[in-house]
């Protein structure tokens, strides 16, 4: 008998003695689905049905005149009983699994024994242990390489590139203000250099001028920065300080290095010039080298901090 696996349309060839009148489960040996096996259906039981009959279903009855006409019709039941009763006939070869053009030893069978987990079945279970455990393997690289990162964003930030957070007085955090942006409307105004003799230190480089504050609000602690660079453009020296300091020709020449440096890094200014600057006003600076290097051939002066004003 023919049977045909109803979940993959696979056909085999399964010996009729195998299989009870009330059918049997087996499995399929390419899906490895499980399905019931039926015996075909026997022959149609009765006799074929007498002329009269058959001219009954015509809606007529036959003569003696129609003679030749009934021995037709009696031929050809007789030639019906020498063929095939319609559902009788046994499915033909040609419609055999898909896979029997395969050899002897390579086409599929159905399996009777149910109790028993096919090799295929086994070696997909096998198979989908091992991707279940890559998975596993995957998911806990992901992990790790997820709390490093972590741990790099708390506690190293500027490796990732990323900026440090200040912290508010309120117990937050806002980010730090730009410091280009924080200077950009402080002009600096009236920039001259000279030379200095010392009775104690020698020769000084001073630079001096004026910062004007053009933003909209107040500003203080306006802090500017020197740098002296010789003739290939290669920096020599560089010194930072607040605004609001400066120092007559006469201190310049007799004050010793520590006074000078004293006079030059009070924070607000002298009289507090350097705190809450109006829009419009100024506030004189001075930035002294000591001994500057051989070789100085230009300078360079900018601002780099200006804080707002707190309401």
């Amino acid at each position: 008998m023919i049977v045909e696996c109803p979940n993959c349309k696979s056909s085999f060839n399964l010996d009729d003695a195998l299989v009870p009148p009330g059918g049997r489960k087996v499995r399929c040996s390419v899906c490895e689905n499980i399905f019931t096996a039926t015996p075909p259906a026997g022959p149609p039981t009765g006799e074929l049905p007498e002329l009269d009959e058959l001219a009954d279903g015509f809606g007529q009855d036959f003569g003696a005149d129609d003679d030749d006409l009934l021995a037709s019709l009696g031929e050809a039941a007789l030639d019906r009983d020498d063929q095939d009763l319609p559902g009788v006939a046994e499915a033909p070869e040609a419609k055999a699994a898909p896979s029997a053009s395969r050899s002897a030893g390579s086409a599929p069978k159905l399996d009777l024994n149910l109790d028993t987990v096919p090799k295929a079945g086994k070696a997909a279970k096998a198979g989908r242990g091992r991707g279940r455990r890559v998975v596993i393997a995957v998911a806990a690289i992901v992990l790790l390489l997820g709390a490093g990162l972590g741990a790099v964003w708390q506690f190293a930030p500027q490796y990732l590139g990323l900026a440090p957070e200040a912290k508010s007085g309120s117990g937050g955090t806002e980010p730090v203000a730009d410091p280009t942006e924080q200077v950009r409307k402080i002009s600096l105004e009236g920039i001259k250099q000279y030379y200095v003799e010392n009775d104690k230190t020698g020769r000084l480089f001073v630079i001096q001028g004026k910062a004007v504050n053009l933003f909209e609000t107040p500003r203080e602690l306006i802090a500017v920065e020197a740098s002296l660079f010789d003739a290939q453009n290669q920096t020599l020296a560089t010194r930072r300080l607040l605004c609001g300091n400066t120092l007559d020709l006469f201190q310049l020449q007799v004050l010793a290095r520590e006074e000078i440096d004293a006079a030059l890094e009070n924070e607000a200014g002298i009289g507090a010039n350097n705190i809450s600057l109006q829009t419009g006003q100024s506030v004189p600076f001075m930035i002294v080298f000591f001994t500057p290097p051989e070789g100085l051939a230009e300078f360079n002066v900018r601002v780099v901090d200006a804080k707002e004003v707190a309401p």
